[in-house]
């Protein structure tokens, strides 16, 4: 479980001093084109990317790791990664101020959506999700 003493540890960090990568994959998503993944795919548009990264500069903690990055099919930005066995993702909509929170335990196939407001409110929500997962 996570613990309080962590969290408070270790603050938002900055992708573009404390992960490289972030900023990368974020880079990243700016160069591909349009229908990415086959017809009627949608490129994510370069203000939803903006307002993706600075969401993660403004939330993200270093203690999750590096979140593997990359656009959804209706034009959002998906945001993954694993904690204590439970798979997460953040599906930032394309309308930059909603998003959805998946968790997934691949131990007992369950899986949880929550929709969250794109802001502090939610990340709130996400962390508090970490300390007692849904699945």
């Amino acid at each position: 479980m996570l613990n309080q003493t962590i969290i408070d540890a270790h603050p938002p960090i900055n992708p573009s001093i404390g992960f490289p990568e972030i900023t990368l994959q974020l880079a990243d998503l700016k160069m591909i084109g349009p229908e990415w993944d086959g017809p009627g795919s949608i490129t994510p548009e370069p203000a939803v990317i903006d307002r993706t990264a600075a969401w993660i500069s403004e939330h993200w903690c270093g203690y999750l790791g590096t979140p593997d990055i990359c656009p959804t099919s209706d034009g959002g930005v998906s945001i993954s990664w694993e904690w204590n066995g439970i798979e997460h993702s953040i599906d930032a909509r394309a309308d930059g101020v909603s998003m959805e929170w998946c968790q997934y335990n691949p131990r007992t196939l369950q899986t949880a959506e929550t929709e969250l407001p794109m802001d502090s409110q939610g990340w709130d929500a996400i962390l508090a999700g970490l300390k007692e997962p849904a699945v």
